[in-house]
């Protein structure tokens, strides 16, 4: 599989390769270098085969390469390559510490369409019994009924004055209920009515399109309407940040004491203690916010049941957090944090002798990826010579900055970018990797009819051919064979907020680590890498400098885009500008 292919004519002298190995992807630039020119001819891309730096990736880029010549008809004479090391990323998994939310209960829901908007507060009780509950305000529970009954029977009650204020379905129905009846009410559906069991009061709130719950996450709302002792008020508080963020909540109070728990593990790497270069060790759960607020390079080892794994640099994301906003509260499966690590064990190779034998002419090792990055983003017309460069690519984030003579100053590698990006997407909606690559990318749209798309801003699109029956009522994005759908929970609004957060937790916080080593402001901020594309990506970055600076996405040698700086800096590197 191949994408981002271009040529461009050139005329006679030299020509020169740059190939760039990643931990996702492979690209390869084409040139001709005519003294201080050195015009790109030709350039390509394809995903990495296997481990960077193995067997596998190696023939993967010499395959790309006699593609990319064949197409510009010429033959290679020089070819660098940089100094390959790969990054791993994992899912690791801790025993879990079970929250204490006293007599305060969420109670997670799966539905994608609620109906209604609004608060209500009150005493839950079975549609079949409102009745008898008089002006005393109730929040109606209904199971096991279509929404013609229970759309009938809710227009009963209120015609004779009955204090409804809310309903809850254990059903789908949802919008069906809610369009038959002569008021508004907040209404959510596919709950397991049977958690409410016990339950004296329940607090629901369906907040407007695009908008998040405003009060169900105040816990001062809370302590005041559930009526909760001021012994109480850190119960509220705990609950109120389970709801932050999401469209819809229930909250109910009982009797008894809850503990609300939810993770949803994938691979279990176990971890057990995080050692810092002070020699202090810490439990992952405690030493989270440390790495999160440091710079890289400050961990030295992690320590798993089977022995002590000395790594360069660690970056953790903790999964649950972000699955709170997606998922029901489920069982004690172990609590999921995502790991970006550079591996001392797995050592910086160098390719060069390699790749000359599978492709039958000299490669040279260039230095490192983050120095050919530097040279080639700084080729973007309107960069400054000596402005700072982020690399965001598959395994890490590379900000790499200039002394004032010109000269490389400073190149720092973050663990922890595209392919940590993906796992949480993957790990948060639930799907595989290969459906979280292009899900990760950009807005999704809602299949509201067969011909009808509902976009994140609320504009509807209409579809050229009818989309398939079994993709009504989920969310798509455009994958490599048409939609590809990948949740039937979320709406657009909401799967647009919880994006653009673990983009801001995954992607923000590790560039804020890098950029934390910086002496001074640059004069010019240049974005390059495949995640650069994201136009939600571009203004966290600008918000970390000061207001002025310029921030912008490459366009190396002006035709390449912003995902081939290090291949272009290498290819200058195999023409002899070093």
């Amino acid at each position: 599989m191949t994408a981002g292919l271009g040529t461009q004519a050139g005329g006679g002298g030299n020509i020169v390769a740059g190939i760039d190995i990643g931990n996702s992807t492979t690209e390869v630039v084409v040139a001709r270098a005519d003294g201080s020119a050195v015009t790109p001819l030709a350039w390509d891309r394809s995903v990495t085969r296997g481990r960077k730096g193995s067997p596998d990736s190696l023939d993967g880029a010499a395959a790309l390469v006699r593609r990319v010549t064949a197409r510009a008809g010429v033959e290679l004479g020089g070819v660098a390559v940089a100094q390959l090391r790969p990054v791993r990323t994992e899912v690791a998994s801790v025993p879990r510490s079970r929250i204490d939310t006293g007599r305060l209960q969420w109670i997670a829901d799966v539905a994608s369409t609620p109906g209604g908007s609004g608060v209500a507060v009150g005493r839950p009780v079975p549609i079949e019994e409102a009745e008898r509950h008089g002006q005393d305000p109730v929040v109606v529970l209904v199971a096991g009924r279509d929404y013609a009954w229970t759309a009938a029977r809710l227009r009963g009650l209120i015609e004779t004055g009955s204090a409804l204020v809310g309903v809850l379905l254990d059903t789908d129905e949802a919008v069906l209920v809610s369009n038959r009846l002569p008021v508004g009410l907040p209404i959510i559906d596919n709950l397991e009515l049977g958690r409410l069991a016990g339950s004296d009061m329940v607090a629901i709130e369906v907040a407007q399109e695009g908008k998040a719950v405003q009060h169900l996450n105040d816990p001062l709302f809370l302590i005041s309407r559930l009526g909760l002792a001021e012994s109480e008020t850190g119960d509220a508080a705990r609950v109120a940040a389970m709801v932050e963020g999401r469209s819809r909540a229930v909250i109910a109070s009982g009797p008894g004491r809850w503990y609300s728990e939810q993770s949803r593990s994938r691979t279990v790497a176990d971890i057990r203690q995080i050692e810092f270069g002070t020699g202090e060790l810490l439990a992952l759960v405690d030493a989270i916010g440390r790495i999160r607020t440091g710079v890289p390079g400050g961990i030295r080892a992690i320590h798993r049941g089977d022995g002590v794994q000395g790594v360069d640099d660690l970056f953790v994301l903790d999964l649950e957090e972000l699955i709170r906003q997606v998922s029901a509260i489920i069982g004690d499966e172990p609590h999921p944090y995502a790991i970006a690590l550079l591996d001392k064990a797995i050592s910086t190779e160098d390719p060069a002798s390699e790749l000359s034998a599978r492709l039958g002419v000299g490669v040279r090792t260039a230095g490192s990826e983050a120095l050919a990055s530097w040279r080639g983003a700084a080729t973007t017309p309107g960069a400054a010579g000596n402005g700072l460069v982020i690399d965001i690519g598959g395994g890490t984030i590379d900000a790499i900055g200039p002394d004032t003579d010109g000269q490389l100053r400073f190149a720092v590698t973050g663990a922890g970018a595209g392919e940590l990006l993906t796992t949480a997407v993957a790990s948060t909606l639930g799907i595989v990797r290969g459906a979280a690559e292009w899900v990760k990318r950009g807005p999704s749209s809602r299949v509201d009819r067969p011909q009808v798309l509902l976009g994140e801003d609320g504009r509807r699109t209409f579809l050229d051919t009818p989309a398939a029956a079994g993709l009504i009522g989920q969310l798509v994005v455009s994958g490599p064979a048409g939609l590809l759908p990948f949740s039937a929970v979320l709406s657009p609004s909401e799967w647009r907020l919880i994006r653009q957060n673990i983009k801001r937790d995954v992607l923000g916080a590790n560039l804020a680590r890098c950029l934390a080593s910086l002496r001074c402001q640059p004069r010019s901020v240049v974005v390059v890498g495949g995640p650069a594309g994201d136009d939600e990506l571009l203004p966290s970055i600008s918000a970390a400098f000061e207001a002025g600076t310029p921030v912008g996405r490459g366009n190396v040698a002006g035709v390449l885009g912003h995902r081939y700086s290090v291949a272009y800096g290498l290819a200058l590197s195999a023409a002899g500008q070093e």
